[in-house]
């Protein structure tokens, strides 16, 4: 895992300094210090980086929603602990959301 999350940091610093489609695949190699095959095991394609980066901000909205709990909490108490918590994490990743949400729009099925 420490291999995928290197790759996975090289490749999200890369986006947020100089865009998804500039962005290439041997330079986040270079970044991660990691040799090209090894970055094309953990993401065979550049789009994963997003879904990836999705992934984790909706896991880590998702344990908010859950730390109490969900048994006989209102709907609208876990949905509104989980959009607190995403809305907190985006805003304190503000370059990272103005560099990775147009790509995860264009290339992935975020809205889905």
């Amino acid at each position: 895992m420490e291999r995928h999350d290197r790759v996975y940091e090289a490749a999200i610093a890369l986006f947020v300094e100089r865009g998804f489609e500039a962005s290439s695949m041997d330079e986040i190699a270079d970044r991660s210090g990691l040799s090209r095959s090894t970055v094309f095991t953990h993401f065979p394609r550049k789009t994963l980086f997003l879904e990836e980066w999705m992934r984790r901000r909706r896991d880590e909205a998702r344990k908010s929603a859950r730390t109490d709990g969900v048994a006989g909490r209102p709907l609208r108490e876990v949905l509104g602990a989980y959009l607190d918590t995403l809305a907190t994490a985006n805003s304190a990743a503000r370059a990272e959301m103005c560099a990775l949400v147009p790509p995860a729009l264009l290339h992935t099925t975020m809205l889905v």
